[in-house]
């Protein structure tokens, strides 16, 4: 083994995945006969230097004293030093004086996603969890009651699914299906979040809050996948707790 490259190395980093990562290294170091290069890639590390720390770990070396310590490995940093032009907003269908209706606020918040959907080539419609990516998509293809003028999509033609519960060949043809064009919206937990470039994608929305700054980049930064595109990225917000927390967020990013 001469190279290991960690991509995406930002979702290693802060949890046990990231530790069992860093032991199953350092055992490869230990079998292999000589030293590996390691190269760590992702858009949305930081501190730079905390995860090149991560990256290089540990390697055993003699003190002053002739006492064995562990000393880190020297990393070298290579910071592109870009960012992408990114428009971000926080959108609720209430507004700034109304109250949300009493009984659900589901009819209006995919009433305003519907609408979205259909001023845009392309959208990504991310849901935290797969039961909701699940309830959004069978909601827009169906158009329950309440949601005013908005007609329904025709079925798995124009919205689809995307999760890791579904088999890998049908998760491979939706991902092809939006490369080129042929899906209005694909709604999805967290699988399209890493690693999918999606030129096609001129939008995307969040349907509640994205849990955390970086996954608020992976997710926005879907839309406008190509050189020199602009990333558009929706929040939206169901309760003023999530239009404040959304703010929050995106000022951040």
């Amino acid at each position: 083994v001469s190279h290991v490259i960690v991509d995406e190395i930002h979702a290693l980093c802060p949890n046990k995945r990231g530790v069992f990562l860093a032991l199953l290294l350092e055992r490869l170091e230990a079998l292999n006969p000589q030293s590996f290069l390691r190269v760590g890639l992702s858009a949305t590390q930081k501190p730079l230097d905390e995860a090149a720390r991560f990256l290089g770990g540990f390697r055993p070396a003699a003190g002053a004293d002739g006492i064995a310590r562990l000393e880190p490995r020297p990393v070298t940093v290579v910071d592109a030093g870009r960012r992408k032009e990114l428009d971000l907003e926080v959108l609720s269908p209430f507004g700034r004086s109304a109250a949300p209706p009493a009984s659900s606020v589901w009819p209006a918040i995919e009433g305003e996603l519907a609408e979205l959907i259909r001023t845009h080539r392309s959208t990504i419609v991310f849901a935290n969890n797969r039961p909701m990516t699940e309830k959004v998509a069978h909601d827009l293809r169906n158009a329950p009651a309440g949601r005013g003028e908005t007609t329904a999509f025709d079925g798995e033609t124009e919205v689809a699914v995307h999760h890791s519960a579904l088999d890998a060949v049908k998760r491979r043809e939706v991902e092809e299906r939006l490369k080129k064009g042929a899906l209005r919206a694909v709604v999805t937990s967290t699988s399209l979040e890493l690693g999918v470039d999606i030129g096609t994608a001129d939008l995307t929305v969040q349907v509640g809050l994205p849990g955390g700054v970086a996954r608020c980049l992976q997710r926005i930064g879907r839309s406008g996948h190509r050189v020199g595109g602009r990333a558009r990225g929706l929040i939206l917000a169901a309760t003023a707790a999530e239009v404040l927390a959304g703010a929050v967020t995106a000022r951040a990013a």
